[in-house]
C-alpha cells in the first residue's frame, strides 16, 4: 500500500507545479506588455516635449536676429543720413553763395488788338502776355534740396516702419512720390532757364513727370503682386516722361534759329547732367523692375536708387552754385 501512494502524491505535487507554471506564463505576457506599453508612452512624451520646447524657444531669436541682420547690412539708413546733411549744406551754400536771379513767370491769355483793330477796321485778337510774379532761381534749387531733406528726415524717424514694410514687400511708392516732386522741380528750373516762362506749360511739364511716376509705380506694383510686368504701363510711363524732354529740345532749337541766342554753359550743363541721371536711371529701374540679378534684391536697389537721387540733385545745385557765384 505504501508502495502505491507514493507516486500518486508525486504526480499530484507534479499536475500542482505545472498549473502554477501555466498561470505564471499566462500572467506575465500581460504584465510586460503594460509595462512596454507605459515605457513607450513614456518615451514618446519625453521625446515630444524634448522636440517642442525647443522649437518654440528657438522660433524667437531667429526671427530677432533676422531683423538685427538686416539693419545691419542695409545702407539705407547710412544714404539717408548723407542725404540729408549734403541737401541741408547745399541749401545752405545757395543761400548764401549763389548771387540772385529774377526769371519772369508769365500767363498767356487772348485779348484784344486795338492797333491791329484800327488798322482792319474790325476787331482783331490776338495773345498777350501778363507778368504774373519773378521768380528767384535761388528758390528753384532750394526747393528740391528742401524736398530731399524732408524725405531723408521723414525715413529716418517717422517712415522707418514703412521702410521696413517696403523692402519686404518690394513695392516703393515713396520713392516714386520723391523721385517725381524732385524731377518735376528740376523740370521747371530747367524751362526757366530755357525761355519757357508760360506757368500753365511748366506745370503741365511738371504733371508729365508725375504721371511718368504714377504708371511706374503701377507698374512695379503689378511685378511684386502677380510677378508679371505689364509692358503697357512701362510704355506709357516712358512716354510720359520723354514728352518733357521733347518740348524742351524744341525750345532750344527754337531760341537758336529765331532768335539766334545761345544760352550760358551752365544751362547746357543742366541739360547735360539731368539727361545722364534720366538714362542711368532708366536703366536701374528697368532693372528693378525685371528683377535681374542683384536688383531683384530690395535692399541693393534701393540702396543704388537712393544714390543716384542724391546726385541728380546735388550736382545741378553745385553747376549752378559755381556759374552764379556772389
Amino acid at each position: 500500500m505504501a508502495t502505491s501512494t507514493k507516486p500518486q502524491d508525486k504526480t499530484k505535487t507534479t499536475k500542482t507545479r505545472a498549473v502554477k507554471t501555466v498561470k505564471a506564463v499566462k500572467a506575465t505576457p500581460a504584465k510586460t506588455v503594460k509595462a512596454t506599453t507605459t515605457k513607450a508612452a513614456t518615451r514618446t512624451r519625453k521625446t515630444t516635449v524634448r522636440k517642442a520646447v525647443p522649437s518654440k524657444v528657438a522660433a524667437k531669436p531667429v526671427e530677432t536676429k533676422s531683423i538685427v541682420n538686416n539693419e545691419k547690412r542695409s545702407p539705407l539708413r547710412t544714404l539717408h543720413l548723407l542725404t540729408a546733411l549734403v541737401s541741408a549744406a547745399l541749401i545752405a551754400a545757395v543761400a548764401f553763395l549763389m548771387d540772385r536771379v529774377l526769371v519772369p513767370v508769365t500767363a498767356t491769355y487772348l485779348t484784344r488788338d486795338d492797333v491791329a483793330s484800327q488798322l482792319a477796321g474790325s476787331t482783331v485778337f490776338g495773345p498777350a502776355v501778363r507778368n504774373l510774379y519773378t521768380s528767384d532761381l535761388r528758390w528753384q534749387i532750394i526747393a528740391p534740396l528742401a524736398v530731399m531733406l524732408l524725405f531723408s528726415l521723414l525715413y529716418l524717424t517717422v517712415w522707418k516702419k514703412r521702410v521696413a514694410q517696403n523692402l519686404t514687400r518690394g513695392v516703393n511708392g515713396l520713392r516714386w512720390l520723391q523721385g517725381a516732386i524732385v524731377v518735376a522741380l528740376l523740370f521747371e528750373l530747367l524751362a526757366l532757364l530755357s525761355g519757357v516762362t508760360d506757368i500753365a506749360v511748366i506745370k503741365l511739364l511738371a504733371g508729365l513727370i508725375g504721371l511718368s511716376a504714377a504708371l511706374g509705380f503701377l507698374a512695379e506694383r503689378q511685378k511684386a503682386r502677380a510677378g508679371t510686368l505689364v509692358r503697357s504701363l512701362t510704355l506709357l510711363s516712358l512716354i510720359a516722361f520723354l514728352l518733357p524732354w521733347a518740348f524742351l529740345v524744341y525750345t532750344v532749337i527754337n531760341s537758336f534759329i529765331y532768335g539766334m541766342v545761345v544760352a550760358p554753359w551752365y544751362v547746357y550743363a543742366l541739360y547735360a547732367s539731368l539727361l545722364l541721371s534720366t538714362l542711368v536711371g532708366a536703366f536701374m529701374l528697368r532693372r528693378r523692375l525685371l528683377r535681374r540679378g542683384q536688383w531683384n534684391d530690395s535692399t541693393y536697389s534701393e540702396s543704388q536708387l537712393a544714390a543716384l537721387g542724391l546726385a541728380t540733385v546735388a550736382v545741378p545745385a553745385l553747376i549752378l552754385i559755381f556759374a552764379l557765384q556772389k
